[in-house]
């Protein structure tokens, strides 16, 4: 072996010892750090969902607070009306309908998503209309519902407005919510008091429901939908990043008309919000990881020095 192979074995073994020490240092110092910083991300991250997903809940419960109220206010509106003399007599004596139009106009001025509202008689005939608009309305699809709301017996010991949907928009799908509500008029029997004189119809836009409840919520959620006993009324544009779902029950009072919403989060930023959080953090850890690696190649120079002088 000539003398220029074993000066640069020597130096070239002194090299990889300055490497071996560097390396072994830095790993049992770096890597412990970078383990700990990992499992604190992924701990943050996972209570960071868990925040959100208690959140959604919250906001479901409110929501499905602000859906019941606003619709349990229309049906209490709607008993009201039905309720009311001018309008009873309004559905055989037609000179009273300016009076029993202002009772409807009413309803829709204080209820700022009901479409329109119609009275009709016990034969189905309308009364009074409101708005003009609804004069072309067919309720010929809701003939069976009406007709059996008018000869239930049930329509006399609760006449509760009954909620039915019509039928689903040709291009989105999309139901309204429609009230019926039997109007009674007082009969001269013992055995049956009262008896169904007619109806009070009215449509209520769910795309305008949901609206307020967005406007209400202040935040909007990123997924809605609303249904009643398994038929979709409504739904919002579905987010292919939607992770968390929350189901909530909306109660009106009547088991047979109860409806749902069912909203959805997305955990999309969640990453990037606990990344950001720390971010102090990770500078902090980057800078003492650098000065580690600074102090253990300082070490393994004056390791490698004596070996150095010896190699001589």
């Amino acid at each position: 072996m000539s003398v220029v192979d074993l000066v640069f074995r020597q130096r070239f073994g002194i090299k990889s010892f300055r490497l071996t020490v560097v390396a072994l240092v830095w790993a049992s110092v770096a890597v412990p750090v970078l383990i700990l910083c990992l499992y604190q991300l992924r701990d943050d991250y996972e209570q960071r969902l868990a925040s959100n997903r208690a959140e959604l809940e919250r906001r479901a419960e409110r929501a499905s607070f602000v859906i019941a109220q606003e619709l349990r206010q229309m049906m209490s509106d709607l008993d009201r009306i039905a309720s009311d003399g001018t309008v009873i007599r309004s559905l055989s004596f037609p000179m009273l309908s300016p009076l029993s139009s202002a009772k409807l106009d009413s309803f829709l001025k204080e209820n700022s998503a009901a479409v329109n509202i119609i009275s009709l008689d016990r034969e189905l005939f309308p009364v009074e209309i409101l708005p003009d608009t609804a004069l072309t309305a067919d309720l010929s699809a809701y003939k069976t519902f009406m007709d059996e709301v008018i000869a239930a017996p049930e329509s006399i010991r609760d006449p509760r407005p009954r909620l039915f949907l019509s039928v689903p928009d040709k291009n989105t799908g999309t139901r309204q919510i429609l009230f019926v509500r039997p109007i009674l008029t007082a009969n001269n029997s013992i055995s049956q008091p009262f008896v169904v004189t007619g109806l009070l119809f009215a449509t209520i836009s769910s795309e305008k429901l949901i609206a307020e409840l967005r406007e209400k919520d202040g935040v909007g959620f990123p997924w809605l939908q609303l249904y009643s006993q398994q038929q979709l009324i409504y739904s919002s544009e579905l987010h292919a990043d939607i992770q968390e779902q929350q189901r909530v029950e909306v109660n009106l009072g009547r088991e047979d008309q109860a409806l749902s919403l069912v909203f959805g989060s997305s955990s999309q930023g969640v990453a990037r919000q606990v990344l950001m959080a720390y971010r102090a953090q990770a500078l902090m850890a980057l800078l003492f990881v650098a000065a580690m690696g600074l102090v253990t190649k300082s070490l393994a120079d004056k390791l490698g020095k004596p070996l150095s002088l010896l190699s001589r």
